[in-house]
């Protein structure tokens, strides 16, 4: 069959007003559960039914929220959290710093398969405590970086492409996506977490 082609809209402008995305949350939790807890299904599997101008959209759209989440959390939330059950909690910039982390090593494996040349990246030290202009500032890094991959991937590239990632087995570019997008949104809701609002 044909293989099936980058139909993706470049433009990262703001989410238009009147723009009804068909991926829900609930939606996101399912794939979620379906993929990680219980197995029965890929990230690649997943997203091969969704239209990817939606997973776009919802992508840039937890982007734009979590900087408003950055802008608006208290000054505590970018100090040492408390360890939660058992575990280390993020403050609001080390998430910052992490997500920029996992973007570098997502699009770092993405970038062969859409055949675009390799982007620098240097990890953030995630043991440091980033204040709210530090992470906003690797925030708005990260986003130019999402911009600049949205508006590189050739029109005519074949989506179909997979490889097989070390950890989520067969996976291409729709599946990155889709797994960024669920990354993004869980350590948004992370991020909320820090203030109490949800």
């Amino acid at each position: 069959g044909e293989p099936y082609r980058a139909h993706i809209t470049y433009d990262t402008s703001p989410i238009m007003k009147g723009h009804e995305m068909t991926i829900t949350q609930e939606q996101l939790g399912e794939i979620g559960r379906k993929v990680f807890a219980t197995r029965d299904s890929t990230l690649e599997e997943e997203a091969s039914g969704l239209d990817l101008n939606d997973v776009r959209s919802r992508l840039l759209e937890a982007r734009r929220e979590q900087r408003e989440t950055l802008s608006l959390l208290p000054d505590q939330a970018f100090s040492t959290q408390q360890p939660g059950e058992g575990e280390d909690v993020w403050s609001a910039g080390q998430i910052a710093a992490h997500l920029a982390n996992s973007f570098g090593s997502m699009t770092g494996f993405m970038r062969p398969i859409l055949g675009l040349p390799e982007a620098a990246h240097t990890p953030n030290d995630l043991t440091r405590q980033p204040t709210r202009d530090e992470a906003l500032a690797i925030h708005d890094a990260t986003d130019a970086g999402l911009r600049d991959l949205f508006s590189s991937i050739p029109p005519d590239v074949d989506l179909s492409q997979t490889t097989t990632h070390p950890r989520f087995g067969e996976i291409g570019p729709r599946g990155m996506l889709l797994l960024m997008l669920i990354h993004e949104t869980n350590h948004l809701d992370q991020m909320r977490s820090l203030t109490g609002v949800s």
